[in-house]
């Protein structure tokens, strides 16, 4: 594409911040105007040259945006600006009260559609009010789905029951899940857990696809994957990206010619290694975090979100990722029984990491940042609008 989209912004607070980084990221786009309903001489963005004008001058620039994206809020701001910048420009916004979807749809659609003009309706989010939901959902859910059902069956099952893994991997003989089942009297508990088990992993892995494909792409874009893998196909797919995910994953079927034991233990602890690796890191930078925002002299309650029991939260992570992560063949060392090419596929994960983290920081020749040259937003928490 030679000539890029032209963005404008109506609504700049959290929400428009982020798209305006969003933005940024896209090559074929260009912000070229932000709209508030605030005094513009107020409204401070993240990139300096782009103008900031009055909401009710919106329509003088109607010739000079292709798309408009609204970020105001969805209980008073867009009920009244989305019918009337559907009638104006192209649309996208993020309306989330979700009970009054149908009746907003009629409000846009019919200016939309007498104006010819396109608009998206309820297609993103706000993180300021999204991510403390988010974080509490995932709180209650891990409880239910995981602890809840670990509960259920501690509370079925006997812990000695034969049918249960005793010794090796090879030792099992059937799922707890379907043990509980089987108890309840359902016949068919295997085939439906199968199923179940079938579904599940193709949806794991489908996701799992698409997010590494994305992720390597969007390393590549940032400079730190070879930029290779930031190329698009004509259609905006990153093949490349996706060829090197495909082929990684395709290891997986070295198991039948190798052993189905050996190579599935180095990927499994290749891949499971570097999830706490990355929980450990998670630790790190919300800990740095908040005591660079606090060393530079700054408000915590302007923070859109705070994550509760800190310090002690993230150095409990921290302390937990790390004990779980070199305590894997902690058993091995307590009997003395050592076996050197299953220490390095225990920890092969750690090495792939400090082999990728150590060439980076020595080709980008990176350090760590001080608490005082660490770079906030100048307005972290902002009205919508």
């Amino acid at each position: 594409m030679t000539q890029k989209i032209r963005i404008g912004i109506a609504g700049y607070g959290n929400l428009g911040r982020g798209v305006e980084a969003a933005i940024g990221q896209n090559e074929d786009m260009e912000l070229v105007a932000v709209f508030s309903r605030r005094d513009p001489a107020s409204v401070q963005l993240l990139s300096a040259e782009v103008p900031v004008y009055a909401m009710q001058d919106v329509a003088k620039y109607t010739e000079q945006i292709d798309v408009m994206i609204l970020c105001g809020g969805s209980k008073s701001d867009l009920p009244e600006q989305g019918p009337a910048l559907a009638a104006l420009f192209n649309t996208v916004d993020s309306f989330d009260t979700h009970a009054k979807i149908p009746e907003y749809f009629e409000a846009v659609d019919q200016p939309a559609r007498e104006h010819g003009k396109t608009a998206l309706l309820s297609v993103g989010w706000d993180p300021a009010k999204n991510i403390p939901s988010a974080v509490r959902k995932v709180f209650w859910r891990i409880l239910l789905f995981y602890i809840f059902a670990i509960l259920v069956i501690s509370l079925i099952i006997p812990y000695n029951s034969p049918r249960l893994l005793s010794n090796e991997i090879s030792d099992i003989s059937v799922s707890p899940f379907t043990l509980v089942f089987e108890n309840a009297g359902l016949a068919f508990a295997a085939a439906l857990m199968n199923a179940v088990i079938l579904t599940a992993v193709l949806s794991a892995g489908s996701s799992g696809m698409y997010a590494s494909t994305r992720m390597l792409f969007a390393l590549a874009k940032e400079g730190k994957a070879p930029k290779v893998f930031a190329k698009l196909s004509s259609s905006g797919v990153p093949r490349n990206a996706l060829y090197a995910t495909t082929l990684i994953a395709a290891l997986c079927f070295l198991s039948y010619i190798y052993g189905e034991n050996t190579v599935y233990l180095w990927l499994l602890n290749a891949s499971g290694m570097t999830g706490f690796i990355a929980w450990l890191g998670i630790a790190v930078s919300h800990y740095r975090f908040r005591k660079g925002y606090v060393a530079q002299g700054r408000n915590l309650n302007d923070l859109p979100y705070q994550s509760s029991f800190f310090p002690y939260g993230p150095i409990f992570a921290f302390g937990l990722c790390l004990i779980i992560t070199l305590g894997q063949y902690y058993d091995n060392f307590r009997q003395g029984n050592i076996v050197w090419g299953e220490f390095i596929a225990t920890y092969i994960g750690i090495i792939i990491f400090l082999v990728i983290w150590a060439g980076y920081k020595l080709s980008k020749k990176t350090r760590f940042v001080a608490y005082q040259e660490m770079q906030f937003p100048e307005a972290v928490k902002s009205p919508r609008s």
